[in-house]
């Protein structure tokens, strides 16, 4: 219920494969919520809507007796409201948020519409991947922290890049989504700078569900904010650019190592359907 037809739909659905659920769409012919639909062991997608918030408040008040999911999308800046998750019996939630009650646990921001790896895609050892790394995205003047990552491996081939310089740009010339995600899965190492704000962004899991090994930069007190326990994401981390490209030259050369890194990657990937659906289930056993 909630937003319908989100661009993580593909993903929430593979999220929530090891639950039992039927699909309630509660939104007008705009896709508006409406709020209306109440029933126990109610699952409520929510996201990017801030002016619903008083709605939505109101609304899981009314789940009082009995058992509400309340999964929270979007809140990358953490500045949405939070007061209504006291009322939701648990809340799954992207982006890690200092200060939430022990009923809220972060999960990974998954892929966009399209990107999920369909059944039964091999995914490629890193012996046999073109690319030490690769970079799909927007690097224009909106964009100026992408600058020195790109100079920081400009030189380290072989490589695939492709840029961007606007926001219209990034939408008009970007990779069809299955191209995109072929490069992942031809990809050593991603690089997975900045996105609006925080460190945790879609590149990073939509790199890590291919094999692809994440490479993400920023101070330590930053890095065990954003990726903390049970969000303790196997990617490659560094505190500068330069001493990133230094760890990637030499885990390119030490195959085992390497090959050790993307088998921790996809098991943390794959995980997350059975952490959330055990989760749901301990939720629904009688106290």
């Amino acid at each position: 219920m909630g937003d319908h037809g989100t661009s993580e739909e593909d993903y929430l659905r593979w999220l929530l494969a090891g639950v039992d659920t039927r699909d309630v769409v509660d939104t007008d012919r705009d896709g508006q919520a409406l709020f209306s639909h109440i029933c126990d062991k109610a699952i409520i997608i929510y996201g990017r809507n801030n002016k619903n918030e008083k709605e939505l408040y109101h609304y899981l008040k009314k789940f009082k007796d009995k058992l509400c999911v309340l999964v929270h999308l979007s809140d990358e800046f953490c500045t949405n409201p939070i007061k209504s998750y006291k009322y939701a019996s648990f809340v799954l939630r992207n982006y890690h948020r200092t200060g939430m009650p022990d009923h809220v646990q972060s999960f990974p921001l998954g892929c966009t519409r399209g990107k999920l790896v369909p059944p039964g895609f091999r995914i490629s050892p890193p012996e046999q991947r073109q690319y030490i790394w690769s970079f799909a995205g927007h690097v224009g003047p909106s964009k100026p922290h992408r600058a020195e990552p790109l100079a920081a491996f400009e030189s380290l081939k072989p490589c695939f890049r492709h840029y961007t310089e606007s926001f219209n740009d990034s939408i008009r010339d970007a990779l069809g989504p299955r191209e995109y995600c072929d490069i992942l899965n031809d990809s050593v190492f991603v690089l997975c700078p900045r996105g609006n704000k925080s460190l945790d962004c879609f590149r990073n899991t939509e790199a890590a569900m291919y094999g692809a090994i994440p490479v993400v930069v920023g101070e330590m007190r930053e890095l065990d904010r954003t990726f903390i326990d049970p969000f303790d994401a196997p990617f490659l981390y560094a505190d500068s650019w330069a001493d990133a490209r230094h760890r990637v030259e030499a885990a390119m050369h030490d195959a085992e190592a390497l090959g050790a890194m993307q088998k921790r990657l996809l098991e943390w990937w794959a995980q997350w359907p059975s952490v959330v659906a055990d989760r749901l289930d301990r939720l629904a056993e009688p106290a």
